[in-house]
Formats: C-alpha cells, sequence, structure tokens
C-alpha cells in the first residue's frame, strides 16, 4: 500500500501528506491508481515488444483495439487482471502474480528548519 510520496521529493511529500493524510478512502483510490498505470506500462511494454499495432493485439486477444487503448491509458474500471492474463496468454506470455513486502523507510523526514533571524 502507498503510504508516502517516496524520498525524492520534499514538496510532494508534504503535498501528499496534505492531501491524502491518512484519509483509508483517498489511498485506496491512489492505490488502485497506481495498479492500474502499473498494468498499462505492462500491457504496453508487451505490445512494444511483440511489435504489434494495438488492433492486431486486439484480434490475437478477442478484443477491440479501443480496449487494448484504454488499458494503456489506465483508463479502465473493469477486471483488468483478467484482461492483462489474456494479453500476456496471446502473446506467448505466463503472468505471475507476487505479494512483496512493502519498503519501510528508516529514515524519518527532515524537519523543517526555522530560517536565522535576519541582521540588520
Amino acid at each position: 500500500m502507498i503510504t508516502h510520496a517516496g524520498e525524492r521529493s520534499p514538496g510532494l511529500r508534504y503535498l501528499f501528506e496534505k492531501v491524502i493524510g491518512n484519509d483509508p478512502k483517498r489511498l485506496a483510490s491512489i492505490e488502485e491508481e497506481h495498479l492500474k498505470c502499473e498494468i498499462a506500462r505492462i500491457v504496453y511494454d508487451l505490445r512494444e515488444e511483440a511489435g504489434m499495432a494495438r488492433w492486431q493485439l486486439a484480434q490475437r486477444v478477442g478484443t477491440t483495439a479501443s480496449a487494448i487503448k484504454q488499458i494503456e491509458d489506465a483508463d479502465t474500471e473493469g477486471p483488468a487482471l483478467v484482461m492483462l492474463n489474456r494479453i500476456a496468454a496471446a502473446l506467448g506470455k505466463k503472468m505471475e502474480i507476487r505479494v512483496v513486502p512493502e519498503k519501510v523507510s528508516k529514515r524519518k523526514p527532515a524537519a523543517i528548519q526555522p530560517r536565522p533571524a535576519a541582521r540588520i
């Protein structure tokens, strides 16, 4: 589960904490969108690796080019994992799903230090 904005950008981390915080509904929504983006990247990469156009992949999978486009655009509401499995099979691949431990940051975010008073 996504619990923070990452280590790269203090600004993004601050924004994430202010907008998302620990709200379970917002965290779940972010996690769902993150999963859609991962699936989109996988489908796009598989299709490009196979050197196929969307319509060609759609024909092999038994769906439409617009359905493939929706998946690649992370714009789906349906069972994306089922479709990902069909796409993998159509390209001679096997889908594996793993559950791995979350990365736990041992570093605490740096506290914002007050600026020294200006000398006049």
